[in-house]
């Protein structure tokens, strides 16, 4: 119960999120800062990538508690893809209830969510290739690259961004880090 109101928690703060690649950056940048983000990632084409959170999502629509629309074709986030099928993720009135029943019972959830709310509002205003980019520097950071070959290792695994961008990705990440406030050892998990 608690991991599907961290993940509803996101879209407390946010609303609506477009697009299935953004909810799996999100998380993954939470993770990566140390919020109690479960979900195991695996590097795949865009970046890190959920099965679990998938599947969590997909469960979340078929209960109710997030409503997935399908909003026709997008501006593919890469230039490997031409236009694909977006899909929009918004929080339902039932998962809205279902989250306040949770935060009710439980206050160290309650400061969780809002402290995960809070940096998702931020996160949010970010484009789903902007989110890839800095999802897979924190995925490369945590696998252990040395800081120079982070460079080297982006290029080959995503030629499409330049340096500057990778430079101004890893100083937005390093202020994340810096500013991120996942709370005590005892938010971890």
């Amino acid at each position: 119960m608690e991991n599907y109101a961290r993940i509803l928690s996101v879209f407390l703060g946010v609303g609506t999120i477009h697009s299935r690649i953004k909810i799996q950056k999100i998380l993954y940048v939470l993770k990566s800062l140390g919020y109690p983000i479960s979900e195991k990632y695996e590097y795949r084409h865009f970046g890190p990538y959920s099965e679990q959170l998938a599947s969590e999502l997909a469960t979340s629509v078929n209960s109710g508690f997030l409503e997935e629309a399908e909003e026709g074709i997008a501006s593919a986030p890469s230039d490997d893809f031409s236009d694909y099928q977006r899909y929009d993720l918004t929080l339902t009135e039932r998962g809205r209830l279902f989250l306040q029943s949770c935060l009710k019972k439980n206050p160290h959830l309650r400061a969780q969510s809002e402290a995960i709310t809070a940096l998702c509002r931020k996160l949010n205003q970010f484009s789903p290739t902007d989110l890839e980019l800095i999802a897979t520097l924190m995925y490369l950071q945590d696998q252990k690259t040395p800081e120079n070959q982070l460079a080297v290792m982006l290029r080959n695994l995503k030629p499409k961004f330049g340096i500057a961008e990778a430079n101004k990705a890893l100083q937005l990440i390093s202020d994340l880090r810096s500013t991120a406030k996942p709370g005590t050892a005892s938010l971890r998990q």
